[in-house]
């Protein structure tokens, strides 16, 4: 729970629910599921994981790979965690997303969104072991947001390498209202 969202977490992804204020009629989820994960091209397998909550953190095992999502007051930070990796091709993950929210691309990112606000998923960056960083973009598929790491920096990577992509959320607040 944080200052302007709400989540919970399953075995296959998460669903949040942003508070657009007080006019707005009823809750707007977005739910979101990793949906594939590949290494040169390669699907790598994943398995639904029971998410374990310590602190602010949701870590879900997946086989391949690990999801987190660092809970904070103004946003979700979700990451995609490869400790080992079957080959060092290009790294591409979707994330499955649905809900009534219209999707459409921004700068950094995807908004989806309607009259009472809207959430952002932008900002994803690849980090690897030693600290190197990579800014990527984030592709909308018509049902899936997708990430790719590429090969470059694949191959000289230290493990572990995270993919983070982050959700914030702006909700319109009429006068008179109270948030």
């Amino acid at each position: 729970l944080g200052r302007a969202w709400k989540a919970s977490f399953d075995e296959t992804g998460f669903t949040v629910i942003p508070f657009f204020g007080t006019n707005a009629p009823r809750n707007f989820p977005l739910r979101l599921e990793l949906a594939q994960a590949t290494v040169g091209g390669e699907s790598l397998a994943l398995v639904a994981g029971k998410p374990v909550a310590t602190g602010t953190t949701v870590r879900t095992p997946r086989g391949a790979l690990t999801e987190v999502v660092e809970t904070h007051l103004d946003r979700l930070e979700q990451s995609f965690v490869f400790d080992t990796l079957p080959g060092r091709g290009a790294i591409a993950v979707d994330v499955r997303m649905a809900g009534e929210l219209q999707p459409m691309p921004i700068e950094n990112g995807l908004r989806f969104a309607n009259e009472f606000g809207h959430i952002d998923y932008t900002k994803a960056v690849a980090v690897d072991a030693a600290g190197q960083r990579l800014p990527l973009d984030i592709v909308w598929t018509g049902t899936s947001a997708r990430i790719e790491i590429p090969a470059a920096f694949v191959e000289r990577a230290q493990l572990p390498i995270v993919l983070d992509p982050v959700l914030t959320y702006w909700y319109l607040l009429a006068s008179g209202q109270t948030q």
